[in-house]
């Protein structure tokens, strides 16, 4: 678990906050889906915006009962439990974990539009850089989530 929430630490860290236009390169697009299958992580981020401020975010990430350093999913159930029972209930901010027969899938929603950005901080595992009041730049985001091995992907396929 302790690795659930350092990925999700890394993902949300490489966030940056900007007030910038709308001269994104993405322009009329409307969402922007991102991988990660290195290094036995399977994570897709689908980013909704409005020019270059990113108005939703959706994770799903798959993960391994191994790299929970568990070998069954009674075993994955017992670790999460404690987990699940401290996600907090915040308006504008989802997060689900089930437990499978293989594997742990986890599913995080957050709707910048209604979420309260004094709020954010109570979010485990969640950090910005800068001020999550502000608009949240979605090319910034996007080279930093780069940075950490994640690939664009074509929404159609």
């Amino acid at each position: 678990m302790k690795k659930l929430f350092a990925i999700l630490t890394i993902l949300l860290m490489a966030f940056t906050i900007s007030s910038c236009g709308s001269n994104s390169q993405y322009g009329d697009n409307h969402s922007v889906t991102l991988k990660n299958t290195e290094d036995h992580k399977n994570i897709t981020i689908k980013f909704e915006h409005k020019g270059d401020d990113i108005t939703k975010l959706s994770q799903k990430e798959i993960i391994s009962f191994k790299s929970l350093g568990v070998d069954n999913a009674n075993d994955a159930q017992a670790l999460l439990d404690s987990k699940v029972d401290k996600i907090p209930s915040i308006e504008g901010y989802e997060n689900k974990i089930k437990v499978t027969e293989n594997n742990v899938v986890e599913t995080i929603k957050i709707d910048f539009d209604k979420i309260d950005a004094d709020k954010i901080n109570e979010i485990p595992g969640l950090n910005f850089i800068g001020d999550p009041s502000k608009n949240i730049s979605l090319e910034k985001s996007i080279k930093e989530l780069k940075k950490s091995g994640f690939k664009e992907v074509d929404e159609k396929k």
